[in-house]
Parts: C-alpha cells; sequence; structure tokens
C-alpha cells in the first residue's frame, strides 16, 4: 500500500513509541475471565494482523494481544452497502477523508504498548469488514501503509441477546466524555458514541506524579522529549454515531487518562485538543 498523507494525530503516537522504548511498563494489561460470549483473539506484530478471515454475526468479545515492538490497535469498520473490498481498500490509500464516508466505524480494542492485551465487546453485523491499524512508525509510515490492514468478513445472523451487566457508561461526545471520575477496574462498562463524529476512548496510566497536563503538553511537543507521562492500556477504538462497545478495562488500581486522538476534520485538530481527554481513577 502506497505510503498515505502523514497524520498529525498518528505522528502524536509515533513520538509516544521512541518514547516508550525507554520505559518499563509494570502495568501489564489481563484479559480477564469474565466474558462468556465468543471471542476472537487478534495478535499483531511489527506490520501485520493475525485472525481469522471469516467470523460469525452477533456478540463477540474482541480482544488484542501485542507481539510486536510497535504501539497497536484493533480498529474495526464495516462497509457501507454497495463498497467493495477493492473500492475502500483504495480510497484509504488516498487518506482518511476518501475512506471514512465509505464505512462505519465499529470499534475494536483500544491502543496497547508492546506486550499489552486489551479486550471488548460488540455486535459483528454482516457484512464486509477491514481490520486497521493507523499507528504510525517512528519513521512516520502509517501501519497501514507496512501491511496492517485485513478484510474480515462476517456472516450469518444476529441472535438477540440481553445486553450484559455492566457498572456504568461512557458517553461520547463532540467533543467531551460525560463518564464516572472512578471505574472499577475489574467491571463492564458501556460505551457509547452520541456525537456526530467518529470518536474513541484511549486510556493510558499515568505515571506517578503525572496529570491531564502533563499528557497535554507531551503530546504537543515537536519532537517529544524524555519519558512519556502515560502509557497506552486499552479502550475502545472509532465509533461512529450510535456505535456501542463493551469495554473490559482489567485494570491495576491508580490514575489514568482517557483521551479521543482522532482529528476533527474541519480544523485538522485532534480531539484531545477540543475538550476529549479527561482524568479518571481505578480503584
Amino acid at each position: 500500500m502506497a505510503k498515505q498523507r502523514k497524520n498529525p494525530t498518528r505522528t502524536f503516537l509515533s513520538r509516544l513509541i521512541v518514547a516508550a522504548a525507554c520505559v518499563t511498563l509494570p502495568w501489564a494489561v489481563g484479559l480477564g475471565d469474565a466474558q462468556a460470549q465468543p471471542t476472537m483473539v487478534i495478535r499483531t506484530t511489527d506490520h501485520a494482523f493475525t485472525v481469522p478471515a471469516t467470523v460469525r454475526a452477533g456478540f463477540v468479545t474482541v480482544q488484542i494481544i501485542n507481539d510486536g515492538k510497535d504501539l497497536h490497535h484493533a480498529q474495526i469498520v464495516r462497509l457501507n452497502p454497495g463498497v467493495t473490498t477493492a473500492q475502500a481498500l483504495g480510497a484509504l490509500r488516498q487518506g482518511l477523508g476518501a475512506f471514512l464516508p465509505l464505512v462505519v466505524g465499529v470499534g475494536g480494542p483500544g491502543l496497547v504498548a508492546p506486550g499489552g492485551r486489551a479486550s471488548v465487546s460488540l455486535t459483528l453485523q454482516p457484512g464486509d469488514h477491514l481490520l486497521l491499524c493507523f499507528v504510525e512508525s517512528s519513521d512516520g509510515t502509517p501501519h497501514v501503509a507496512s501491511g496492517m490492514v485485513k478484510p474480515l468478513r462476517v456472516t450469518g445472523a444476529v441472535a438477540a441477546r440481553p445486553a450484559p451487566s455492566v457498572a456504568g457508561e461512557l458517553v461520547l461526545h463532540d467533543f467531551r466524555f460525560a463518564m464516572p471520575q472512578t471505574l472499577n477496574g475489574r467491571e463492564t462498562y458501556r460505551v457509547v458514541n452520541q456525537g456526530v463524529q467518529l470518536h474513541e476512548a484511549i486510556f493510558l496510566r499515568l505515571a506517578p506524579g503525572k496529570t491531564v497536563d502533563d499528557v497535554k503538553a507531551f503530546f504537543s511537543q515537536h519532537p517529544a522529549s524524555g519519558p512519556p507521562p502515560a502509557m497506552p492500556v486499552g479502550g475502545v477504538q472509532g465509533l461512529s454515531r450510535g456505535g456501542v462497545n463493551y469495554h473490559h478495562p482489567n485494570l491495576p488500581a491508580g490514575e489514568y487518562v482517557v483521551i479521543c486522538f482522532i482529528p476533527d476534520p474541519g480544523s485538522g485538530k485532534p480531539h484531545f485538543e477540543l475538550g476529549m481527554i479527561s482524568a479518571v481513577t481505578v480503584r
């Protein structure tokens, strides 16, 4: 795939990769055992996905296991009716402005550091999907341009099932989070996008003594210097309006930040610069 135009938000993440190389990660994320529904495991390397080409429609837990040395996430999108995989991939080569109108953001497990794991549950509707990683390597090349894009066909019908039990809700707006200030690190939370734009909810664990302001300052550096003030530990990838995922944090107690890195099409600013960043305590 040809190299895309550089995305400034993902460039922020490439700086985090470089800085993270010197940081010990004592807060590796586990997967937990709360999910009884079917599971789809996605393993990531630098730079590829290992995942079945076909999965059954319905409610499923999606797990990411990062076996690579870079940050990775598992963004799932569903192709709009009438859009072929070839058309979607052709638009992706032109950039997000051409690609996003052709798809629906379904979510997926959020950004994790090397060796990290994370999981969400969601409903996969029948149809053609793509699995993507938009993070940039330290040289500025998006992972999708290095092979981290994979078709995924969802077959069969969606069976009715009751909503899972949750401890609370994270609501994504244009441009803010509505959520509890304290979360239980072993419970499940419903994440829903009520905004017009695509939004994500990525969890970063703060390093000792660091704050939300430190995170904002770090991602504003050109270039970044020093160790990162926080490291990614999962979350929920981009959801289109009305989209729902169920986040299984499985996080140790501590101080965290929830952030949306997706850029605003009008201003080009990442959503966290418009207000989509919040501090949260995990108990």
